[in-house]
């Protein structure tokens, strides 16, 4: 299962108008395949337009740039270890 979450629109973000807002911010993903013991990671940056309205602050356009993106076989790392709860 994978989630994600845009952070509310708040004071940090740039304030174009009164009713529209710029975001930029990072995400970092962590997949594992406990089955196939492949391990993807992901990191990039959202660019999103904000605006207000009837009150609610309301995603206009986002996009985004990845910067790195990379896959481990966890079987063949060595020494590498897997330990669940």
């Amino acid at each position: 299962m994978r989630r994600a979450r845009r952070p509310p629109v708040t004071s940090r973000n740039e304030f174009r108008t009164a009713d529209e807002a710029r975001g930029i911010w990072a995400m970092y993903h962590f997949y594992l395949d406990k089955q196939d013991m492949q391990q993807l990671e992901m990191f990039a940056y959202y660019d999103d337009i904000y605006r207000r309205m009837d009150g609610r602050w309301l995603i206009a356009r986002t996009s985004y740039e990845r910067v790195m993106e990379q896959t481990l076989d966890r079987r063949v790392a060595p020494g590498l270890q897997l330990n669940v709860g």
